[in-house]
């Protein structure tokens, strides 16, 4: 089963995925984790990529597609769940061709529906680990304060984690994901889920969804 994870940033699209691979064995294919590591390897893309997230805009439709094909190309197993990509209806038809030349199809979408009041709140209080891309908030506390988990080593705030950038990123999405909802709603396989709640409840209703559509 492939899945898509849509919602606008800060609705816990990376947690759940993140849930589903732990819980249903989904391999999680995050367009964000891919940018980063990018980013991080300090190539002329990475830098220019840098550039534009900086800016709270969207990184190149070609740039991200390429990145998101070799990912997925790489999966044996055919429990994905894509988290970040697609944001566009554009984007939707090109992940529809790049899945059918390689004879893979998309099941299911969910979408995480939250209020921007709720996503500003979320994301202003976000922490990454910079070493493990490990990502603590409001219903994720680390264990010890400002510190990872796992690395153990000082989370960071990340560029379009701060207020601005992230209204500039919600209004972006609002404006350019409508048109991909419908295209999803069109083809039967949307399902909306309230992100404004707790994880845990989230958690349940993806749950339920993922098992249901497994039957």
């Amino acid at each position: 089963m492939i899945t898509v994870m849509l919602g606008p940033p800060g609705t816990g699209k990376g947690t759940i995925s993140q849930y589903l691979k732990e819980k249903h064995n989904f391999n999680h294919i995050s367009s964000g984790d891919l940018i980063r590591a990018e980013i991080k390897s300090g190539s002329d893309l990475g830098n220019e990529i840098k550039q534009i997230v900086s800016e709270g805009k969207l990184v190149n439709d070609d740039i991200v597609l390429k990145l998101v094909q070799n990912a997925v190309s790489g999966v044996d197993n055919s429990n994905i769940v894509l988290d970040g990509f697609p944001r566009t209806s554009e984007q939707a038809g090109m992940l529809d061709n790049v899945l059918l030349e390689i004879n893979k199809k998309l099941d299911l979408v969910i979408d995480l529906e939250s209020e921007n009041n709720v996503i500003i709140k979320r994301l202003t209080m976000r922490r990454t680990c910079p070493e493990c891309n490990k990502i603590y908030g409001i219903d994720v506390p680390p264990k010890e304060d400002n510190k990872c988990d796992l690395c153990g080593v000082d989370l960071i705030q990340r560029a379009d984690d701060k207020e601005e950038v992230v209204r500039d990123r919600l209004n972006t999405y609002r404006e350019l994901t409508a048109p991909l909802i419908k295209y999803y709603e069109g083809k039967g396989i949307l399902k909306v889920v309230d992100g404004n709640r707790p994880l845990e409840q989230i958690y349940k209703d993806v749950s339920e969804i993922i098992e249901n559509s497994c039957i």
